[in-house]
This record gives C-alpha cells, sequence and structure tokens, in this order.
C-alpha cells in the first residue's frame, strides 16, 4: 500500500485538530504547510483549512506534483475552474462532523441490522436534497 505526505494548511482549531491527530495506513507522516522543511516533491496530500493566504501556493504545489487537494475552507476561497490535480471540496467540514464520520467508521458495524436515516433538522421544510447531509 503506497503511502503519502500529508500537509496541513491553516492555523486554526480544524488545522490544529488535523496535525495532532490524523492518521492512517495510506499516511506516511502529517506536517503543517509552514514547516519549513517541507520539501515534498512527489505527490501527496494537501489540506487546506486556513484563510486562503497560501492558496496560490498550495495550488502552484498541488499542480506541480499533482497532488490531492482537499479543500475545506469556508472563507469563500477560489480555486480555478482548471486545475490539471484532483480537488475534493468540503467546505461544511468542521470538527464535530469529522469525529462523528471516525465513531461511524469505527462502530458502524454494530448498527448493521437497523435502518438508517440523515435528517438536517434546521431545514426539516426544505424541499431539495440536504447538500450537507449528502
Amino acid at each position: 500500500m503506497e503511502k503519502r505526505e500529508v500537509f496541513i494548511v491553516g492555523n486554526g482549531k480544524l488545522a490544529d485538530e488535523l496535525l495532532n491527530s490524523l492518521c492512517g495506513d495510506t499516511i506516511s507522516r502529517v506536517r503543517s504547510w509552514s514547516d519549513p522543511g517541507r520539501s515534498c516533491l512527489e505527490r501527496g496530500i494537501v489540506v487546506h483549512a486556513g484563510s486562503g493566504r497560501e492558496l496560490g501556493e498550495v495550488i502552484e504545489f498541488c499542480d506541480r506534483t499533482n497532488s490531492l487537494l482537499f479543500e475545506l475552507s469556508t472563507s469563500g476561497s477560489v480555486i480555478p475552474k482548471s486545475v490539471t490535480f484532483p480537488v475534493v471540496l468540503c467546505p461544511n467540514v468542521n470538527l464535530l462532523i469529522l469525529q462523528f464520520m471516525a465513531m461511524i467508521r469505527m462502530s458502524g458495524q454494530n448498527f448493521r441490522e437497523y435502518e438508517i436515516k440523515i435528517t438536517e433538522s434546521h431545514q426539516s421544510s426544505k424541499k431539495s436534497k440536504p447538500a450537507t447531509a449528502i
């Protein structure tokens, strides 16, 4: 299984949580984007949870290395419409959602016999599909 280096861009709570607890079988190491030793010239994973100040540099890096970019920022960061690298847009991600997803991954098998339904209660009268829940 190929392992990738993960760079976390940002200084807020979400970025700190990811820096301190992100792990997995396909992650070789997790580093801060501002780490002066950043020297990954190979394809990696970049998680942008910042204000957007570094976004130009991040896009250049991902373009040069064909790295995967996870865009978690809700500050209206703009990714160019045409890029040569994979991008996953997740603007509604927060710590509670990440913790919930980790909990489901670890204990989801306990609920196999149940019918599961996700409802966004604050938008229960909405007629379209709940994009955040999806």
